[in-house]
């Protein structure tokens, strides 16, 4: 049992690092902000839950792009890893994320503390 849970975690960083790579060499701004935080795959490697955060933008938008950017993720990782089959990728948000309103507050702190070191 504990092989498996190991495997498991080993393809799920797997995928992490190659779609992270792939999702930096796109030339696309709404995917500029986007970080890829997790994936979960699941026993069978059959299922990859990669949950992404996004600074600024729209969530929608992002996860739009991401499904239609699929074949690109897929090829990728069929390029660099020996799956024996490629699992199905489904993106999600980090619920945890921040909001859009802390956001901006955060923004303005920071425009705060360079006008003060401006100074």
């Amino acid at each position: 049992m504990k092989s498996d849970y190991e495997k498991k975690d080993r393809a799920g960083e797997l995928i992490r690092q190659i779609l992270a790579d792939t999702l930096q060499k796109q030339d696309d701004s709404d995917l500029e902000f986007v970080s890829i935080i997790s994936v979960d795959v699941d026993n069978q490697l059959n299922r990859a839950k990669i949950t992404i955060s996004t600074l600024g933008g729209s969530d929608e938008r992002v996860l739009l792009k991401l499904e239609k950017k699929k074949s690109v993720f897929r090829k990728a990782l069929s390029r660099k890893t020996r799956f024996k089959q490629l699992p199905q990728l489904i993106f999600q948000t980090d619920d945890s994320q921040i909001t859009k309103e802390h956001e901006d507050h955060i923004e303005e702190i920071l425009k705060e503390i360079e006008a003060e070191t401006d100074d």
